[in-house]
Order: structure tokens, then C-alpha cells, then sequence
């Protein structure tokens, strides 16, 4: 049998099911994973680039190195006259481990005047060289200094911002898709909530507008054929309707 609706437009609303709720809850669980991803992927790098290791000289050191621009930065002392580096361009070379020319990576002398500084455990450090790694992977760092001294070695940090920008938009889209599946979650919560709930009855029924029992109504209103209809208790199943009133039924 089919269910139809009662005659003369006196019929069961409709309810309206709202968005499903795997839906909501799907968009929440992508929008908290691409989120914290993102946050971790853009952190991590800047993380790194402040956890800074000093290394003696004269001396090697082995590093992962990302494609960008690196500097060089002595340990030095500030004086009134400002801050003095002895360690030049000459004296720094940087070969890849895996065998391959590293003559590609050509360290340059920074501008003595003015050079970026590191503070690091209370000691001063001052870029003295800069380098440019052409692609990422080990480098050998030899650093050939005239008197022993402490360096470090550090990435522009514009070069890191510059990598990990796009994460920021991948965090303000997880925030974004995270905000939908709760506004959808809030939207079908609300709407289950409601369903069932002020069904206008048949007419004949009491309560209603219009019909036996509704203050101001006639005293008698005629009711639909015999049939089946949608079941005002539930979406989901029809119900028989004996021409007075609903039967146990259902379909």
C-alpha cells in the first residue's frame, strides 16, 4: 500500500529530517585532523630553527640542511665599538656527504656593520658568513678558523616562514570545516529533537484548528477516508486511519 496524505489539505506536515548526522560528525573529526595537522606541520619548523647546537672550531660538522639560506654565526664579544667576527668566507666549506659536487654551495662574507645576531645561554653570536644550499639533504660543514671558536649554524628565517605558510591556510581550513560539521551537528540535533512534535492532527481529531475539542471550532468537522497515511508518531511508517481515528495498524 502507498500512504497518501488525507484530502482537502488536511495532512500530517512533513517533518523535516535536517542534515544527517554522519554528515556533521565527519566534517568535525576532518576539520580537528587537517587543523592539527597543519598547527603541528607549521610549529615543528620553527621549533627547530630556535633549538640551535654550537660547534667548536676548527672542526666538521654533519647537518640535515633544507634548501634555502644559511648563516654562520661566531661567538664574539660586544664591545663599545661593536661586534667583531674573525671567521670569513674563505675559511667555511660546505660538501653534500652523498658524494656529489658541492662546489654548487659558495659561502660569501655578511656586511661586518650591521650582521644578524643569535643570543644563545647568555653568549652573543654573530653572522659572519652566509651560504645558499641549492637542495636539501647532509652536509659536511668544515669551518677552518684561524683560533679556536664556537659557531653556529642556522637557516634564514625568512626561508622557514616561507615554507611553512601554506600550513596556515591548511589551519584556517580545518577551522573552517570544523565550525560547519557543528553548525550542521547543532542543526540536526535541533532537528530530531523536534520531530513529532506540534504534528497538526486530522480533521475530526480533537485538537484540530477548526475541529472538535479546538476552542472555537464547530462541534463537528468531517475527517478523511479510510486509508493509509504516514504515521504522525513516526517518519519512518504508515498507520491506519479508520475514518475517525488511528488504529494500532501500522505498515
Amino acid at each position: 500500500m502507498t500512504a497518501t496524505n488525507p484530502p482537502g489539505g488536511d495532512s500530517v506536515r512533513a517533518t523535516r529530517r535536517g542534515p544527517p548526522l554522519w554528515l556533521a560528525i565527519l566534517l568535525l573529526v576532518a576539520g580537528v585532523v587537517l587543523g592539527f595537522a597543519s598547527v603541528v606541520a607549521f610549529v615543528v619548523p620553527l621549533v627547530q630553527l630556535a633549538r640551535v647546537s654550537p660547534v667548536d672550531t676548527p672542526g666538521t660538522a654533519r647537518m640535515h640542511l633544507h634548501r634555502g639560506h644559511y648563516g654562520v654565526y661566531e661567538l664574539t664579544d660586544s664591545g663599545a665599538s661593536g661586534r667583531f667576527t674573525t671567521i670569513t668566507a674563505a675559511s667555511v666549506h660546505v660538501v653534500r656527504t652523498d658524494g656529489t659536487d658541492g662546489t654548487d654551495v659558495v659561502p660569501y662574507d655578511v656586511l661586518r656593520s650591521s650582521p644578524a645576531t643569535i643570543n644563545h645561554d647568555s653568549d652573543l653570536y654573530a653572522e659572519a658568513v652566509r651560504f645558499r644550499v641549492p637542495r636539501g639533504g647532509d652536509y659536511d660543514i668544515t669551518v677552518n678558523a684561524a683560533r679556536p671558536d664556537t659557531i653556529i649554524v642556522r637557516r634564514a628565517v625568512v626561508d622557514t616562514v616561507r615554507d611553512v605558510r601554506g600550513w596556515i591556510l591548511g589551519a584556517l581550513g580545518g577551522l573552517l570545516i570544523f565550525l560547519l560539521g557543528a553548525i550542521l551537528l547543532i542543526v540536526a540535533l535541533v532537528r530530531r529533537s523536534g520531530r513529532g512534535r506540534n504534528q497538526p492532527a486530522y480533521a475530526g481529531e480533537p485538537g484540530y484548528a477548526g475541529g472538535p475539542g479546538y476552542p472555537g471550532g464547530p462541534g463537528y468537522a468531517a475527517g478523511p477516508p479510510p486509508g493509509w497515511y504516514g504515521d504522525p508518531a513516526s517518519p519512518y511508517r504508515r498507520r491506519y486511519w479508520d475514518g475517525r481515528q488511528w488504529t494500532e495498524h501500522v505498515s
